[in-house]
């Protein structure tokens, strides 16, 4: 997996050891079932520095809970706010074309 993938594993191991991850990179899309409550806030915070955002979009309720998140580009400050923008600008540009390519199938229901 990619360097994203093994980042959003480990935040969400740390908090929930033994939930199951799905993560499509493809899609920017990660699925998580767990019986241990999450705390979103904390598991960005650990996100953020690498870059990466998750943004609940769906709760099932069942045997535990099924998350399904967005993985999303985030601004990161190293200083350089020319580079920094830039770097953020591009990476927000191939989320979107990302979901523009996959969008359809995500926004209807199916």
């Amino acid at each position: 997996g990619t360097a994203q993938e093994k980042w959003i594993l480990e935040a969400v191991l740390a908090q929930a050891p033994g939930s199951v991850v799905s993560i499509d990179a493809a899609l920017a899309q990660a699925k998580l079932r767990t019986t241990t409550p999450l705390d979103p806030g904390e598991l960005n915070a650990m996100l953020q520095p690498h870059g990466v955002q998750l943004e609940l979009t769906s709760v099932t309720n069942g045997e535990g809970t099924e998350l399904r998140m967005a993985i999303m580009p985030v601004y990161i400050n190293t200083g350089d706010p020319v580079a920094d923008q830039a770097n953020y600008e591009s990476a927000l540009q191939a989320w979107m074309k990302g979901m523009q390519k996959d969008g359809p199938q995500s926004t209807d229901g199916q």
